[in-house]
């Protein structure tokens, strides 16, 4: 209860993300606490009888609950959780280690390629980015599919490379898990085009993605993406009119902005030509209460 009492502190006293994350990364967090066996948020006779009844295969344990009714720590279920929690109930243990957590949330924290939809092209390789965060242990990995056809298997990789063969819409998807199996799908309808002018510099994307695990400070990070043009470009970011990164080659920048309304901006400029582009993406940052 200790280590849930903590996070929870930590996210109402400092953490900041933006209004455009899904209405569960806005959610009141709360995890079951080791022994919380049927996830009541309370442990009670009843944790130790299904312990009792997973050991006789009359149940089964999600990776959750696997956690939670491991009282001793071993890294196993066995009878003595069980009795652990009886003992504990009655008074002849007069606290256990309850210092580990589940929480059931997984939190969908962006998706989206660095090609926007409408701009790629036919047999034009495309970047599918994807991110999610989870309170618990262990890593976050990815399941990337094209029309409901698994294109990538499950893995800690979270970047999805694709190209599609002939113009239309196409239906990409992401299935996000966490070590405890929580599950968040998110999709793109993506249109391809046929071909585009490449003689003029411009935007192909400018997105952004929020790390929810930072919980002392806004963490966003903005990404822009260039075509056209020469094929050498410098960006610039701004956030309300005022720069905030110079000219650089570098296409991304991670600011720490005011709560409120805020427009973030990327100006492109073509380092041989010194032609620009400019696109704004307005946001408003606020505190999770």
């Amino acid at each position: 209860m200790k280590k849930t009492i903590i996070i929870l502190c930590f996210i109402f006293a400092t953490l900041i993300i933006i209004s455009a994350l899904p209405a569960s990364a806005l959610s009141f967090v709360e995890g079951y606490t080791t022994g919380d066996t049927d996830l009541s948020y309370e442990v009670t006779i009843k944790d130790a009888t299904l312990i009792q009844k997973y050991l006789a295969h009359i149940e089964n344990f999600s990776k959750g609950q696997l956690i939670v009714a491991d009282t001793d720590n071993d890294g196993n279920v066995t009878i003595k959780d069980a009795t652990t929690i009886q003992k504990y109930l009655a008074k002849i243990l007069p606290y256990f280690d309850v210092s580990k957590s589940y929480f059931d949330y997984l939190f969908r924290e962006a998706f989206n390629s660095d090609i926007a939809s409408g701009l790629a092209t036919v047999d034009e390789e495309v970047t599918f980015f994807a991110k999610a965060s989870t309170f618990n242990e262990g890593d976050i990995t990815y399941e990337f599919a094209v029309n409901g056809e698994i294109k990538q298997e499950r893995s800690t990789n979270d970047e999805f490379k694709v190209s599609f063969p002939t113009e239309g819409t196409y239906t990409v998807s992401v299935n996000m898990y966490d070590a405890c199996d929580n599950m968040r799908t998110a999709e793109i309808q993506y249109i391809v085009t046929e071909n585009r002018n490449e003689e003029k510099l411009y935007i192909k994307n400018f997105i952004y993605d929020c790390n929810l695990n930072d919980f002392f400070s806004y963490n966003a990070k903005f990404t822009a993406f260039a075509g056209g043009g020469s094929g050498e470009y410098e960006y610039s970011f701004l956030l309300n009119g005022e720069v905030i990164k110079d000219f650089s080659e570098e296409n991304f920048y991670t600011p720490n902005p005011d709560t409120g309304e805020n427009i973030f901006a990327v100006v492109i400029r073509d380092k041989n030509t010194n032609e620009e582009v400019t696109t704004e993406m307005p946001l408003t940052i606020h505190l999770v209460f």
